[in-house]
């Protein structure tokens, strides 16, 4: 006749077997938070983009209706200048001239944002790259001071137009940088090479960025300051970093740790290696 069982040996070993198996029940527990956190994120991410696209996709439709009548004024506007004579009409015509020249920039973002970028690299002078785009952002701020630090060999491979794009968009941005302040609006460019890349700083003497604001949080169609189309930046960081290059973003800082201004540097690799 069979022995029955113990009830003692029957319940030998079952904590340990309780405890094994709530372990288990936890584990997965926070496996599947992690995962509906990284679904939560993911689908985040989904209508971030399609948003994106959207206000794309609107912003090249305005950008392409606004072009054509903006060209005609343009048109207009400098064939007046050359023939009138009065002086304080011609300065009116000049203001026009320069409102133009900054819409005109502003499609050049929307239209450089909404479109498929190809890189079209060469070795290029760098420093005559920038004294260029200097000389004509100087012409749509007259009144402000641009000094230049920038060595004479400053050679690297790129696309010139994303770069230029790329100067515009930060050379702007420093130079309307010190209009909320009593300040005399003034800008520096620093141009340096590096062992394998080559450096350039834009440096003004404004408000500074935000505090904490750094390049890792641009994002399209949200500007930082007041009148910007939140364009600039997000299209020089992308351009950048398709040259294989980064972005970054500072403030200078007084003795006692207030801004005195913001420091915008970029690193674009020597060659294509």
């Amino acid at each position: 006749m069979r022995k029955p069982l113990k009830l003692s040996r029957c319940l030998k070993g079952m904590p340990s077997k309780i405890d094994e198996t709530l372990n288990r029940i936890a584990a997965l527990s926070d496996k599947a938070s992690e995962a509906l956190e990284v679904l939560k994120k993911n689908e985040d991410e989904i209508k971030k983009t399609e948003r994106l696209l959207t206000l794309s996709n609107t912003a090249s439709v305005l950008a392409h209706e606004i072009r054509n009548p903006l060209g005609y004024i343009k048109l207009a506007a400098s064939f007046l200048e050359r023939k009138i004579d009065n002086e304080e009409l011609k300065k009116f015509l000049s203001i026009i001239n320069a409102g133009v020249q900054n819409i005109e920039h502003c499609i050049q973002n929307i239209l450089s944002f909404s479109s498929k970028k190809t890189l079209n690299r060469k070795y290029v002078q760098l420093r005559e790259l920038i004294l260029q785009v200097a000389t004509e952002m100087a012409t749509l701020f007259p009144t402000v001071k641009i000094n230049f630090n920038i060595d004479g060999f400053l050679y690297a491979f790129l696309d010139i137009d994303a770069i230029k794009r790329v100067l515009i968009n930060i050379l702007k941005n420093a130079l309307i940088a010190p209009r909320d302040t009593d300040k005399d609006p003034e800008v520096m460019i620093v141009g340096r090479s590096l062992d394998d890349s080559v450096e350039v700083q834009v440096l003004d003497n404004g408000v500074g960025f935000p505090e904490g604001f750094t390049a890792s949080m641009i994002e399209p169609f949200r500007s930082y300051f007041k009148g910007g189309t939140g364009l600039g930046l997000a299209i020089s960081k992308e351009l950048i970093e398709a040259h294989g290059g980064s972005l970054e973003l500072g403030n200078m800082l007084d003795a006692n740790g207030k801004p005195i201004g913001a420091k915008v540097c970029l690193r674009i690799p020597r060659s294509n290696v």
